[in-house]
């Protein structure tokens, strides 16, 4: 290391620190040449158009996921409100999440299909406030 006078010259901790990221990426199969591209993917291509953060981007997909899964990996169009009026209370009750993660997961619920927020409002799957 050079010394210049009595102080050590040394490299920023910023320089040195490589940029880590713990999360795993999750990427879907691709569909065979003709089709379509899938659910997230189009979700995750709407999301970049209107310059979400990525940290949304990633919210949003996980909400959807968890949704699909948990009714039967069926897709979110062919569900109506009963269905997001039946998730919604769940995240309550077995994950015991807070009134603003379950209005995090409706808005997710509403970007994949706008329509939802039509029939969730006619059932009362509103907002939690």
């Amino acid at each position: 290391m050079a010394v210049t006078g009595s102080v050590a010259w040394r490299r920023p901790r910023w320089v040195l620190a490589p940029r880590r990221c713990f999360s795993p990426v999750v990427r879907e199969a691709r569909q065979p040449y003709g089709q379509g591209p899938r659910l997230l993917d189009r979700v995750r291509e709407r999301i970049r158009t209107r310059h979400y953060s990525r940290r949304t981007e990633k919210a949003y997909v996980g909400w959807i996921r968890r949704y699909v899964l948990f009714h039967g990996r069926r897709h979110p169009r062919e569900m109506r409100a009963e269905e997001l009026s039946r998730f919604l209370p769940s995240l309550a009750v077995d994950a015991k999440v807070s009134a603003s993660t379950q209005n995090q997961a409706l808005a997710a619920l509403l970007y994949v299909d706008p329509v939802n927020e039509q029939r969730a409002a006619a059932d009362g799957a509103t907002r939690r406030g």
